[in-house]
């Protein structure tokens, strides 16, 4: 074979094995948000030699605060603290240039809307996600589920390839049939 095959075929293979194993990862990741428990690390084992192969962990869920009703939210600030709006110029899906522009040449096309500050907005939703007893209008908490993160072992290419080539473990990352339970 000619070097430029020799490329074509190991670009070709690897990019076959990834587009197996992405999804299998994601499927992993998301069962792994199911079943692992929050701030717990588990290790992997080889079934082949025993060896550690690295660890899964799941970070603990966090809340994390968005504006779900700006009306609501608005009010609210309106009614609690009206010194945190500020007239802004609007000009939907536009860029300063453009509303500098249109202030210009056409200023019947530029109106102002009263907003809640940048500042105080980014103040409500950190409190929020920080005191579970403050719930202004128009802002939502919710849980995310915390992450799944993987961390192979380095210097074992060797234990891999051979857990590998046993076949205990397919492409998309399901243990084969005939070996499940010789990995707890």
């Amino acid at each position: 074979m000619s070097k430029q095959r020799d490329i074509a075929l190991g670009m070709v293979v690897t990019k076959w094995s990834s587009d197996q194993i992405t999804p299998g990862i994601k499927i992993l990741r998301d069962m792994g948000k199911l079943d692992l428990v929050p701030g717990e690390s588990v290790a992997a084992i080889s079934p082949v030699d025993g060896s550690i192969l690295g660890k899964v962990t799941r970070t603990k869920p966090t809340p994390k605060a968005a504006v779900v009703d700006e009306s609501e939210l608005f009010a609210y600030v309106q009614e609690n603290d009206p010194e945190q709006l500020s007239d802004v110029d609007w000009v939907s899906g536009s860029n300063a240039d453009v509303l500098a522009a249109l202030k210009q040449s056409h200023p019947h096309l530029v109106s102002q809307k009263v907003c809640v500050s940048t500042h105080h907005l980014t103040y409500l939703l950190k409190k929020a996600e920080g005191d579970k007893t403050f719930r202004p209008p128009g802002i939502e908490v919710t849980q995310s589920a915390g992450t799944v993160n993987i961390y192979p072992a380095k210097d074992m290419a060797e234990a891999f390839e051979a857990v590998i080539k046993s076949g205990t473990v397919a492409l998309d990352g399901t243990i084969r049939p005939a070996l499940e339970g010789g990995s707890e």
